[in-house]
């Protein structure tokens, strides 16, 4: 543990000089700040019914994870390409503490990132007023994105940390973001199909509609909880959910982005002591 606070903290210098780091900071306040101002633009003009801040203050949380996996693609890849591995190796330190060291500087830099992120959703105040659900429920939606965050940096950290090219590492990383976001999207999707639909017909007096009849896309039953449970088990699925204000089930979010977290830090662990490093 004490070899790992050093490495740590020798990780944090290296992240303030971290080019990388500082243009996804400016990036996700830029992002942000124009999507809260663009919300306020329509408020302002009657374009949308939303009366709260919240209904665009979490709305970042879709595209935290990518943030993440840029970073921690970029940051970690140079401990393959510059030899910065095998020397931390050679002077004492385990695989372990470097391992852990690194999932604790790219959740340390990805919360950071979510900080700025939240802090420039504030400027939508001056037109929304604050937050119309309460404090509480605020903070707790916060956690949860702190959980998934972590648990994103757990599915990152392992892929650095096992592929040694860089180029091949920074699209398995991206990519995967991207097909955890697109199947959560999919299974939402899916769960939002109305339970009965009605044709459109159209008319010599214009378009009338049929008689309602059941939706076959409709899921109900042990599906609908199983594919409810995968999504919550998704970190890309609580982010969208995040960033609609859907939090069904906070408890179960929170546990199921504990797990994730868990499960891969210790296989990434145990497939990273068993690695030939070149």
């Amino acid at each position: 543990m004490w070899k790992t606070n050093q490495l740590f903290h020798a990780n944090l210098v290296r992240l303030s000089r971290s080019v990388v780091f500082w243009i996804c900071n400016v990036s996700i306040l830029v992002y942000t700040v124009v999507y809260m101002l663009n919300g306020c633009r329509q408020r302002k003009n009657g374009l949308v019914t939303s009366y709260f801040l919240e209904d665009f203050y979490f709305q970042f949380a879709i595209l935290i994870g990518l943030f993440a996996a840029v970073f921690t693609t970029l940051y970690l890849s140079v401990e393959y390409g510059n030899g910065v591995l095998r020397n931390k190796i050679i002077v004492g330190h385990t695989r372990a503490d470097i391992y852990l060291s690194n999932l604790l500087l790219g959740f340390f830099a990805s919360v950071i990132m979510m900080g700025i992120g939240l802090a420039g959703g504030l400027v939508g105040i001056p037109t929304f007023g604050t937050w119309n659900m309460g404090g509480l429920q605020v903070l707790l939606r916060i956690l949860i994105m702190v959980m998934f965050l972590f648990a994103f940096c757990a599915v990152f950290t392992m892929l650095c940390m096992l592929i040694q090219n860089k180029s091949i590492c920074a699209i398995v990383t991206v990519l995967a973001y991207f097909a955890l976001l697109v199947a959560s999207s999919m299974m939402i999707n899916r769960l939002m199909q109305p339970e009965m639909v009605s044709d459109t017909i159209l008319t010599a007096q214009g378009v009338t509609f049929s008689e309602p009849k059941p939706n076959p896309l409709y899921l109900e039953g042990f599906w609908r909880k199983v594919l409810d449970f995968i999504i919550d088990l998704i970190p890309a699925g609580q982010g969208i959910r995040l960033s609609s204000n859907d939090i069904g089930h906070p408890v179960r979010m929170l546990a199921l982005s504990t797990f994730v977290t868990v499960f891969f830090t210790a296989f990434g662990l145990f497939m990273f002591n068993k690695k030939d490093l070149k």
